[in-house]
């Protein structure tokens, strides 16, 4: 039976080089990684059955889900002195989340995992809205790192890096191919004995315009028609290997600089969010498009934030809290289930809830590190409601 304990934590755990690691193209829990010493990653579990593995091809939905659809409201509750910033940066990440526009350029500073903390042992501080912002990713709306743990050095650790989400990749299974960049369409994963490993990342597939293009916006309908995540039946038959994520350099590839997915593992010291990516809404999408897959029919389900008291009923709670200078950023705290009654085996649909003994779903965030609490500045209008120079608006 696998350890299902350490599946329920979410965060931006403390890596090399001082990178922090946050976990979009992949829903919360599907897979785990990291909790095994021999085992970079592996398929979740859920708390009531964790002999049973949650499925590649399942989804994750926001906690509250209902399978015959219909809103689902988050209330957030933030357990803080209003001098921290924390209910300030709170209710900017909700707003965020609650207009899921997409967008290019939308990170200052980017850095992947690879490219390390340019600010490194000097005093500059991460961005609390960015964090919060992530981590409302995993405990609001469901969503997961889009890129993995994998060792591919002669240390026994395992590292963060670009690569796309995965389970069952062998020994050296992972190669970044001929362009040199982790995380791009040319990128090889291969499990033992010459078998596919489990891809668990959605990404549009090959039957509409730009597949496997993780960055570009445009008034696509996403659904089960549009997306896949099945590399074996998505991909475009010629050139493309394995998923592409919406990492710093593969944006750069396909034309945009300072573009990355919110949902990416690490942040560092002065990179600064002021959107998200394609990948980040599109998922998001996928999800709410509920029991059938299919976009604008009965069980689609809105989800919208809001930041409450604390005295007040709430499915979240943010607070600091004491992790350590070398911890987390923040972490999140959850479980999954079966959204229904389900044969394990093929479950398609799956639910955040709570932990046993919790009283509500949990932020934790790192009080033993500097934070910048100014929020950053949105531009192009978003906060007149004119979004000329966006791209894209979702409803």
């Amino acid at each position: 039976m696998k350890n299902s304990t350490k599946l329920l934590l979410f965060s931006l755990l403390a890596s090399i080089l001082s990178s922090r690691s946050l976990e979009a193209g992949v829903f919360l829990g599907t897979t785990s990684c990291g909790t095994s010493p021999t085992i970079s990653c592996q398929a979740g579990v859920t708390q009531a059955a964790p002999q049973f593995d949650i499925t590649p091809f399942g989804i994750v939905h926001p906690f509250g889900f209902n399978q015959a659809g219909g809103s689902i409201a988050i209330r957030i509750c933030v357990d803080s002195d209003p001098g921290t910033g924390l209910a300030a940066a709170t209710q900017w990440a909700a707003a965020l989340w609650n207009g899921l526009q997409a967008k290019t350029e939308n990170c200052f500073r980017c850095t992947d995992f690879e490219e390390g903390d340019v600010n490194f042992g000097t005093s500059v501080p991460w961005t609390l809205a960015s964090t919060l912002t992530h981590e409302l990713g995993h405990c609001a709306l469901a969503l997961d790192h889009g890129n993995r743990l994998w060792n591919d050095d002669a240390d026994p650790a395992f590292e963060t890096t670009s690569y796309t989400l995965s389970y069952g990749d062998g020994a050296g299974g992972i190669d970044q191919e001929s362009d040199g960049i982790r995380g791009s369409f040319d990128d090889t994963h291969v499990a033992p004995f010459a078998q596919i490993p489990d891809s668990v990342f959605w990404f549009r597939n090959s039957t509409v315009s730009d597949p496997n293009n993780p960055i570009v916006v445009d008034s696509l309908i996403v659904d089960s028609t549009t997306f896949s995540r099945s590399v074996v039946t998505g991909l475009p038959a010629v050139g493309h290997e394995w998923s592409a994520n919406a990492n710093r350099r593969v944006a750069e590839s396909l034309g945009h600089g300072s573009t990355q997915s919110i949902m990416y593992s690490t942040q560092n010291r002065g990179i600064i969010y002021n959107g998200f990516s394609a990948d980040d809404v599109n998922t998001t999408m996928m999800g709410r498009t509920g029991v059938d897959r299919l976009a604008s029919t009965a069980d689609d389900y809105p989800v919208t934030l809001s930041v409450v008291s604390c005295a007040d009923p709430h499915e979240i709670r943010i607070r600091f809290l004491s992790l350590d200078p070398d911890g987390p950023l923040a972490q999140c705290w959850t479980a999954r289930e079966f959204a229904y009654a389900q044969n394990p085996a093929n479950a398609r649909d799956y639910e955040l809830v709570l932990r046993t003994g919790d009283a509500q779903l949990e932020i934790e965030v790192n009080s033993d590190i500097p934070w910048e609490v100014a929020l950053p500045i949105f531009g192009d209008g978003f906060g007149s409601g004119n979004f000329d120079g966006w791209s894209a608006a979702f409803p």
